[in-house]
């Protein structure tokens, strides 16, 4: 048993950095410079690329009385 917990103990500590990288890199995605995404782009590139339908989208989609999140994707 005790090999066994210490075998285990050794797997969890190598794959805690792992662990963390993948947090941290989901992190800087979502809060670039530690602030939302939001703040970080603009909708300048998305309304040249789709026209005045984007507003109408993004007045579609919200939540307005939603206390959550609403993530848009764009199709390639």
């Amino acid at each position: 048993f005790s090999r066994l917990s210490s075998k285990v103990l050794k797997f969890e500590k190598a794959q805690r950095p792992n662990i963390l990288r993948q947090v941290k890199s989901i992190h800087e995605t979502l809060f670039p410079n530690n602030s939302t995404q939001e703040k970080m782009e603009s909708f300048i590139p998305y309304y040249i690329k789709y026209g005045k339908g984007f507003f109408d989208l993004l007045i579609k989609e919200s939540p307005i009385f939603d206390n959550k999140y609403t993530i848009l994707t764009e199709e390639d």
